[in-house]
């Protein structure tokens, strides 16, 4: 399984460890540990968001990490993009529908 993460939640990533190191931690071991698993969309911790189209979400602690199932057409691979990492209080309302 392969991981892509955009820039800008890098970036959040920064923001999260400079307030709250512990939770960064965690964030970012569970990025590594994703692209191992067999199917990630099966993790006791893993959500469909009906809402939106191809959209999961894994909850660590209070926050949220929401990617986009996406197949890559020239090796039939999946790929999981994160668009976001964000408060569960606030991560939903930056999303596109």
């Amino acid at each position: 399984m392969k991981i892509a993460i955009k820039n800008s939640v890098l970036k959040t990533l920064e923001n999260i460890k400079q307030s709250n190191l512990h939770t960064a931690i965690k964030i970012r071991l569970f990025l590594d540990d994703l692209s191992q698993v067999k199917n990630p969309f099966t993790l006791p911790n893993a959500k469909k968001l009906n809402a939106y189209k191809d959209r999961w979400r894994w909850r660590i602690d209070n926050y949220r990490i929401i990617g986009i199932k996406s197949k890559n057409e020239q090796h039939q691979d999946v790929v999981i993009i994160i668009i976001e990492i964000d408060k569960r209080s606030r991560v939903y309302k930056n999303l596109e529908k």
